[in-house]
């Protein structure tokens, strides 16, 4: 074992040395001049002669033990503390020297034992009291520690660094003023204590007193202007209170000192993220990571870059990375969950966020995550009682509210949608996404008015929503609004974001309008993007009918047969091509066939009066022709001359 794996060597040996009695014996005087000339081996080879010489001498076994600890030779070390606790089992500094090495073992339990000894011998015994505060805090045994630490300060009152470690537990228990009391009167003890304006720092930080926090930064430096860990801290709170330029010089002090400091690396990769600097944060991530390979916030702060540039693969991967180190790193849980449902890996995104919620169970967010992950699986109970979870959780979380009222949408319980998306938009006014949901139940209902008033809300937050305008164009067309449906379809054609299904829209707009010749140059430009697309095909029948074209109406029907439409699709188009024809008797069967199927087109109303007309029925022709007009038909609406020929 090596001194640097020893983590308590240095205090503990200044510690224990005044425990332990000068013997006026040469070799004895000889191995202390050694070591305090750092002439370790030579103190031992001292000792070693002094035990030969003198069997019984406890004080020699523990002298060579705090060397051979001092050299990470810990069985060695153990192995002289049993001869002296052998000689002399009354000693309390034996047992404090036997918890102190099973304290470096790792040996917790042994360790406690050790220490507990030795206060039992000696219940004045600092040094016994300070290491088994920190065994305790080792295996998160906290308030036993603080009992410890408070015991301390009692027996060493004007002793700073034990006011600095108890404070250190008490931050580490979240109990931050007890803490920052502890650090202020370490402090006000011994300004030398670094670490003290570390801690209270970083108290201050987390807290979002960043005034306070460079304030005490501040004084630290004045002690230790080149400290690392108060620089970097520096440029956390400058960049925190948007000073930027000065946060960077911060950072790049800390690391002009210490160029391997992954920390000041990573903090600085922060800030240029935050700066859309993504080269120069990755280029920082990446040293970071470098220099400190088990830095897990580093692998995370990377993978949420990584994410963010839609490198979905690179960034599990170290989201994993940091996980491997820090298996409950609730952050890293709820972005690799985040991922794997934006690469649509469901259920593997459910065992992340499952991951999450052990950890956590008071988090909304991650509840409506797992929410979302079974609306990608179509199961929308379980997704509506994690959406439920979430708001218990958290009773004002507007987005929950939002997706539980998709939920329902999706599960067609639109009165419950609606309650949801109500309560969305009081606690999100400016969210175009509610009021898209909204507009999609009100037009499920049949409320094609309100549809339109929430699309058009959505739309004046978030002008270029696509989705939006694609469906505030089609309830124009159900409210027989052309005009408005071509201005919407337009917008879609300037933003890139026009689809077949949306030229198709159009080409219906432009008929509706009578502008057949322009109707059929759209819905020609949806079967160029979409082939198969048989209604197109079907509408460019119709309109050639109408137009009088019947060779191209049936080369569009015949087009639509071979793409294994049912022929009652196209019944329509072939009443009219027989009207156009004159073959009245066969029009009026396919007429009739075709308005079986589309009771309300009032295109085939019309033509079949036209048809009941030419067949000598007058009643029937007038009936028909009100149905059609009862349904928005206006005889300008096709030009003239198609329903004479």
């Amino acid at each position: 074992m090596s001194t640097k794996s020893l983590k308590y060597i240095f205090p503990f040996l200044a510690l224990i040395s005044t425990a332990i009695p000068v013997i006026a014996q040469s070799y004895m005087e000889e191995g202390y001049k050694n070591v305090l000339n750092g002439q370790i081996d030579e103190a031992i080879d001292a000792y070693t002669q002094e035990i030969q010489l003198n069997l019984l001498n406890d004080n020699a076994y523990y002298e060579r033990a705090k060397l051979y600890i001092h050299k990470g030779e810990l069985d060695s070390a153990e192995q002289d503390v049993k001869m002296g606790l052998t000689i002399d089992a009354v000693k309390p500094v034996g047992y404090s020297l036997m918890g102190y090495i099973y304290l470096n073992k790792g040996e917790y339990q042994k360790a406690e034992k050790e220490f507990t000894t030795a206060i039992e011998q000696d219940s004045s015994f600092v040094t016994a009291y300070v290491f088994r505060a920190e065994t305790y805090g080792n295996i998160f045994q906290y308030e036993k520690a603080i009992k410890d630490y408070t015991k301390v300060v009692e027996l060493s009152p004007s002793s700073a660094m034990y006011y600095q470690r108890r404070g250190h537990t008490y931050m580490k228990m979240k109990r931050y003023e007890e803490a920052l009391s502890d650090f202020n009167k370490t402090i006000a003890l011994d300004t030398r204590i670094i670490d003290a304006y570390i801690f209270k720092a970083e108290i201050n930080t987390m807290q979002n007193q960043f005034e306070d926090a460079l304030e005490t930064v501040e004084q630290g430096l004045k002690i230790d202007k080149n400290n690392i860990k108060l620089l970097s801290l520096k440029g956390d709170c400058l960049s925190n209170s948007i000073q930027f330029s000065e946060a960077l010089e911060a950072y790049n002090q800390a690391l002009l000192y210490n160029p391997n400091y992954a920390y000041a690396y990573c903090r600085r990769g922060e800030l240029y993220a935050r700066l859309q600097k993504n080269t120069e944060a990755l280029n920082d991530y990446n040293q970071a990571i470098k220099w400190a390979p088990t830095y897990g916030f580093a692998y995370y702060k990377r993978g949420v870059l990584l994410t963010k540039s839609r490198k979905y693969l690179e960034a599990l991967n170290d989201y994993d990375s940091a996980l491997k180190y820090f298996p409950t790193y609730y952050n890293a849980l709820v972005e690799k969950g985040k991922t794997e449902l934006a690469l649509g890996r469901l259920d593997e995104s459910m065992i992340s966020l499952n991951k999450a919620i052990e950890v956590d169970p008071t988090k909304a967010y991650t509840y409506v995550l797992m929410g979302n992950a079974y609306l990608g699986k179509k199961e929308y109970v379980l997704a509506k009682d994690f959406f439920t979870e979430a708001i218990e959780n958290s009773n004002n979380y507007g987005y929950a509210y939002m997706q539980r009222g998709f939920a329902y949408k999706l599960s067609e319980e639109l009165d419950s949608a609606l309650t949801d998306l109500d309560v969305a938009v009081s606690l999100m006014k400016n969210n175009s996404k509610v009021y898209s949901y909204l507009g999609d139940v009100y037009s499920l209902k049949g409320n094609l008015e309100e549809a339109q008033v929430n699309y058009s809300k959505a739309l004046e937050i978030t002008p270029q929503f696509s989705y939006v305008i694609h469906q505030r164009a089609w309830t124009s067309i159900k409210l027989k609004n052309y005009e408005y449906a071509l201005e919407d379809f337009s917008l879609l054609h300037n933003l890139g974001k026009s689809k077949y299904v949306d030229l198709y829209g159009e080409g219906v707009a432009l008929m509706e309008l009578g502008d057949l010749t322009k109707s059929n140059e759209i819905l020609q430009n949806a079967i160029q993007k979409y082939p198969d697309y048989s209604s197109a095909r079907i509408l460019l029948g119709y309109n050639y009918a109408l137009l009088g074209d019947n060779d191209l109406a049936e080369q569009h029907i015949d087009g639509v047969l071979k793409l294994d439409a049912s022929p009652e699709e196209v019944n329509g188009v072939r009443g009219i091509i027989a009207f156009n024809k004159k073959d009245y008797k066969k029009a009026l069967k396919y007429l009739n066939s075709a308005l079986k199927n589309n009771p309300k087109d009032k295109k085939l109303y019309y033509y079949r009066s036209l048809t009941f007309t030419k067949l000598g029925k007058a009643k029937k022709a007038l009936d028909d022709k009100s149905k059609a007009v009862a349904l928005g038909y206006k005889t300008s609406t096709f030009p003239a001359g198609s329903e004479l020929k």
